[in-house]
């Protein structure tokens, strides 16, 4: 006999694009390299990718990440000052039980990653939104905030925002 029981969180009609559950369409999961990607792990033979990895992530990886971020940011980055997460998530999570006390105040921007705010609930931490407009970060908003709070994190994610607000980091760091 076989039964059906469900293997994924959110399942999501073949017709719908969902955008709440922060997960890409099934349909576009390249499953092709993937598998040719399984395929070279197993013709190492060493089972050791099988096995639960480093804290802090693989080292192949952590090197392959380095050299990307490298290029990316123009200055050499250290694979292992590098920390992997599964996600989001557990990065927030991590960041909040290491660095974070409860009552400790967080800038978010608004609206803001679904799962945030209930993550920042958990560690009982005081949430002040940042508007934002469809340019991203209103800054205006963000000045009158910092007039009257003196954040323990911000989490607002500035890197996209900013280029589509044309500002540039060192500019907006210059106004405050």
């Amino acid at each position: 006999m076989t039964i059906s029981l469900p293997v994924i969180q959110a399942p999501i009609p073949p017709d719908f694009i969902d955008f709440g559950v922060g997960e890409p369409a099934l349909s576009l999961l390249p499953m092709d390299l993937l598998h040719r990607a399984a395929e070279v792990c197993f013709d190492q033979n060493d089972p050791a990718f099988l096995q639960n990895g480093l804290e802090q992530g693989n080292g192949y990886f952590r090197q392959a990440l380095a050299e990307f971020l490298s290029k990316g940011y123009g200055i050499p980055v250290d694979p292992a000052i590098l920390l992997v997460t599964n996600g989001l998530s557990m990065g927030l999570h991590l960041i909040c039980s290491l660095y974070m006390r409860p009552g400790d105040l967080v800038f978010v921007e608004e609206p803001t990653y679904f799962l945030a705010l209930r993550i920042l609930a958990d560690h009982d931490l005081q949430v002040i939104p940042i508007q934002t407009d469809r340019d991203g970060l209103v800054i205006e908003s963000l000045e009158e905030k910092l007039k009257c709070y003196h954040p323990n994190m911000s989490m607002l994610f500035l890197h996209s925002k900013i280029q589509r607000a044309k500002l540039s980091p060192r500019n907006v760091a210059r106004n405050w």
